[in-house]
């Protein structure tokens, strides 16, 4: 029955994603261009994201007790240096979840303090 639950939830958010980018398009087109705060919104949105993964990743840090938040700041450092470098927003998070992950897994930092 779970499994059920999920292929539901699966198909309603892929018709709901597929819905709203053709509507999208039915009403945003050629003839009719978007309004200046669509485009706004738009380009904010990536930004907000980003912001918020931030907020996120750095809420629950020990900035108290070894590593004192090293793992964090590396991870968030290493985002902006790949997006800086690259401009591609899913490599540049693939890339700090994936040092976070280490540092914490293997506990690195910690072991130098």
């Amino acid at each position: 029955m779970l499994g059920l639950y999920i292929l539901m939830a699966w198909v309603i958010t892929a018709l709901t994603t597929y819905a709203f980018k053709v509507f999208s398009f039915l009403i945003f087109n050629a003839k009719r261009k978007a309004p200046s705060w669509v485009l706004y919104l738009g380009r904010m949105f990536g930004l907000g994201a980003v912001g918020m993964l931030i907020i996120y990743g750095i809420k629950d840090g020990s900035f108290g007790a070894p590593p004192y938040g090293l793992n964090e700041i590396l991870a968030i450092a290493s985002v902006v240096i790949v997006h800086g470098v690259l401009r591609i927003f899913i490599i540049s998070v693939a890339v700090g979840t994936a040092l976070y992950m280490f540092l914490v897994q293997s506990a690195v930092l910690e072991k130098l303090f």
